[in-house]
């Protein structure tokens, strides 16, 4: 996992700093945040083996108990701090899932936006056989060619896209 960080933060590092660097800063706070979650869940996990730990030893101190019952409502109690335990350790995990998740989305994001920005970059050739198209909110590949009456392909090829990704304020060339 901290290679795949490292790599994702080289990589973005590569292009040096751009517009994209509010975007980097908020993917190291999701990162630092994950790692301050994993490192909570590392926490409690060895203080729920120190309990267990604690409590096989006060089980192996006690006298030998002769009822079943005795034995039975033991373990009992045992099985509601174990599900407790289990219940706190499930919710990290899940935290920690949704955060890679979010991660995930930006580092999608943040390369669309580098690759867009790169294109950008370069003076594009002037073209009279193409008109343009800023994106608007709602918008999606799909949309856009059913109201320009082409296709999703074409748009992918002409702007030289290779997800369908696109975002607010993008410019777009139409095939005339």
């Amino acid at each position: 996992m901290r290679f795949i960080l490292l790599c994702l933060i080289f990589s973005f590092s590569l292009y040096g700093r751009t517009d994209n660097d509010a975007a980097m800063d908020e993917l190291r706070l999701e990162i630092s945040d994950l790692k301050h979650a994993l490192n909570s869940y590392q926490v409690d996990l060895r203080i729920a083996e120190e309990k267990i730990k604690k409590q096989e030893n006060i089980i192996k101190k006690q006298p030998k108990m002769t009822g079943l019952e005795d034995k039975l409502l033991i373990l009992e109690k045992k099985l509601v701090a174990i599900e407790k335990g289990y219940e706190k350790l499930s919710n990290h995990t899940n935290q920690i899932e949704s955060k890679l998740s979010e991660v995930g989305k930006l580092k999608d994001t943040l390369m669309s936006l580098s690759k867009n920005a790169k294109k950008e970059a370069l003076p594009a050739p002037v073209d009279k056989s193409y008109k343009t198209y800023k994106v608007k909110g709602g918008d999606n590949l799909e949309k856009i060619a059913k109201i320009e009456k082409t296709s999703v392909d074409t748009l992918k090829k002409v702007n030289h896209l290779e997800t369908d990704k696109i975002f607010i304020g993008q410019i777009l060339k139409i095939p005339e």
